[in-house]
Order: C-alpha cells, then sequence, then structure tokens
C-alpha cells in the first residue's frame, strides 16, 4: 500500500467503497513524535480512485471525552457505504475499565469524511448467555473488537463477526469469532459462535469472504 500518514505510524486498515467512486481507507495510528500527538489516537482516513496513489483527508473518529466507556483510542472494525449512507463500527475502550471491557460501537456519515456516533452505542456487547462476561472467563475482562460484517447471500440482511470469548476452563478454549445478523446495519441479533478453537489463547481481527462459491475466514492468532 503506498501510503503513510504524515508524521505517523499506520497499521489495521480497513476499507469503504465510497459514493465518490473512491476507495476510503481507515486506519490505526500512532505519532512518530511530539508534534503530531494531538491526532494520533483518531482514525486515520486516506482515499484512491486506482488503489496506488492515495489522498491523506483529514482524520476522523476519535475518543468521546464525554463517555467513559469511549475515551480511550477506539480500535478496529470495519466500514460500509449503503443506500446513501455510511457506518462505520469500531471497538469501544474506556478509561471506566482501563480499556479491558470493549464493546462494539458504530458511527453513521452523509459523507465518508464526516462521521457522527450513534446516540444510542454500543450496538453490540457479548451476550452472557452465548458469550463472557467480565467475571467469566477472565475477571475484569470483555474481549469484543474487531467487527467485520458482510452481506446475507440468502436473503435480506447482514452478517457480523468479532472476536470475543465464550466461558470455558481454559483461555484456549474460550477464544472465538461470534455470529451477529442484521437487517437494518444498527440492530444486531447475536448467534453462536462462528468459529472457536481450542489451539489458540486469543483469535482476532477475522475477514470473511466468499471466493469461487466457497466462504472463508481469516483470522490472527
Amino acid at each position: 500500500m503506498n501510503y503513510s500518514p504524515k508524521g505517523m505510524y499506520v497499521w489495521d486498515a480497513w476499507h469503504m467503497p465510497g459514493p465518490d467512486k473512491k476507495l476510503h481507507t481507515y486506519h490505526l495510528q500512532r505519532a512518530r513524535s511530539a508534534d503530531f500527538a494531538k491526532t494520533e489516537d483518531l482514525f486515520g482516513h486516506a482515499a484512491t480512485s486506482d488503489l496506488i496513489n492515495w489522498e491523506e483527508r483529514p482524520a476522523c473518529l476519535g475518543p468521546d471525552p464525554a463517555n467513559a466507556d469511549d475515551n480511550i483510542q477506539p480500535w478496529t472494525g470495519c466500514a460500509l457505504w449503503h443506500e446513501g449512507r455510511g457506518y462505520l463500527y469500531y471497538t469501544m475502550r474506556g478509561s471506566c475499565s482501563s480499556g479491558m471491557k470493549q464493546h462494539i460501537g458504530l458511527a453513521l456519515a452523509e459523507n465518508p469524511d464526516s462521521w457522527t456516533r450513534y446516540s444510542c452505542n454500543p450496538v453490540i456487547t457479548p451476550d452472557p448467555a452465548m458469550y463472557a462476561t467480565a467475571e467469566r472467563p477472565v475477571k475484569g475482562i470483555v474481549d469484543c473488537r474487531d467487527m467485520i460484517i458482510v452481506k446475507d447471500p440468502e436473503g435480506e440482511g447482514w452478517y457480523g463477526f468479532f472476536a470475543t470469548r465464550q466461558p470455558a476452563k481454559t483461555l484456549l478454549e474460550s477464544s472465538v469469532i461470534a455470529c451477529a445478523r442484521s437487517t437494518d446495519l444498527i440492530h444486531w441479533k447475536q448467534l453462536p459462535p462462528a468459529f472457536a478453537t481450542n489451539r489458540y489463547a486469543c483469535v482476532e481481527v477475522p475477514d470473511v469472504f466468499q471466493l469461487n462459491g466457497r466462504w472463508y475466514m481469516t483470522c490472527l492468532t
């Protein structure tokens, strides 16, 4: 990717085809020097028409100082433009738990440069009927991050996948990629895990895509 934001390290990028026929990329960033520290906690933003030449746009969504569940640098998510509106899902982190209790938040946009938090965030907190709470399995920690969404191939609606945990005796048995479904991209019904493992203490940053008639999921371990 032939792009680096001025004065910033960059990682965890996700992409959105926009209404302007450009591909918009949002990413995490960290300042290379104190001169750029004021914007390091915001999502970086760039756009391209050819996947080679990138235009750096102003940084967008950052911490919400008015919400103790959302006032630390937001983490990875995904973005979608649908029927004239942008939907940006991100990982909420807050000072009330030192960033240890995560939720999935949503921001909305009328153009790809300006995002506003959904007033009823979070849109996803792990369902205790299926997934771990702060007491199970790791006291004080709730993993809930890295949302990715795909269109339901068999009907109206969308599927979402995110990293979380299920109650288990060991970390190796607890880490899962959860599944959820929505018909409006705002309200999500959580489903049983799409992927569970007994080999890794953590699975995260899923990607889900279809290729030659078959569905694939990749994730970090």
